[in-house]
C-alpha cells in the first residue's frame, strides 16, 4: 500500500472518531462505487475522454453536532469527508487518489426514502499523463444529488449522480481541467 493511500485512510479514521458516540442518527458512514464519463477541458469537449471507475468512503456528521454555535441548525445539514480511489480509462496503472469535504443537505421524500444535495471541494492526485492536464496534485470540486432507500431503520441503499471538475488552478501547465459526470451506488449506515 503506497503512502498516499495510508494518509487518506488515517485522515478518514481520525475524522470518523470525532463524534462517534451519537445516539440520534446524526452520523452517516457509507461506501460507494462509481463510474464517471467526461473529457479534458469540459464534459462535452472533443478532447480525449476521461473515465474514472472509483471507490469512495463517505462520512457525514450533522452540523449541529460539530460546534456549540451550530447547535440550533437542523440535523438535515451535514458536513462530510469523502476519501476516494479511482482507476482511469480502465488502466490499473493510471489512478486518482484524493479526499473531498463539503456540505450535504438531506430531506424526507417518504418514510423510507430521503433525498440529498451535496457540494464540496478537495485535493486529488492524478497519475494520468496527457497533453491537456498536468499530472500530480490537483483540486476537485463536486456538486451532486441522490436518493437513500432505507432497507432497515439505520441502513440505506444510496444512488447518486454528481458533476466534478478537476484543475490545478493554473499553478502548472497544461491546465485544461477535467469535467466529468459520475454515477454512484452504495450502502450507507446511520448511527
Amino acid at each position: 500500500m503506497n503512502n498516499s493511500v495510508k494518509v487518506v485512510m488515517v485522515v478518514f479514521l481520525v475524522f470518523l472518531s470525532l463524534n462517534a458516540y451519537s445516539k440520534d442518527n446524526a452520523h452517516q458512514l457509507g461506501v460507494s462505487v462509481g463510474y464517471g464519463y467526461g473529457h479534458f477541458g469540459s464534459v462535452s469537449s472533443s478532447n480525449p475522454s476521461y473515465k474514472p471507475a472509483m471507490l469512495m468512503l463517505h462520512y457525514a456528521v450533522a452540523a449541529n453536532r460539530t460546534a456549540p454555535f451550530l447547535a440550533n441548525i437542523s440535523k438535515r445539514w451535514m458536513f462530510y469527508l469523502e476519501p476516494g480511489y479511482s482507476f482511469i480509462n480502465n488502466k490499473r496503472s493510471e489512478k486518482e487518489i484524493g479526499v473531498g469535504a463539503g456540505l450535504q443537505y438531506m430531506f424526507d421524500m417518504s418514510k423510507k426514502i430521503k433525498g440529498y444535495f451535496l457540494i464540496g471541494s478537495g485535493l486529488i492526485h492524478i497519475t494520468y499523463k496527457s497533453d491537456y492536464q498536468k499530472r500530480g496534485l490537483n483540486f476537485q470540486d463536486n456538486i451532486g444529488s441522490g436518493l437513500l432507500f432505507f432497507i432497515s431503520e439505520n441502513k440505506a441503499l444510496d444512488i447518486g449522480v454528481r458533476f466534478r471538475h478537476i484543475s490545478n488552478a493554473g499553478t502548472r501547465k497544461p491546465n485544461h481541467g477535467i469535467g466529468d459526470f459520475i454515477g454512484t451506488m452504495g450502502l450507507s449506515f446511520f448511527f
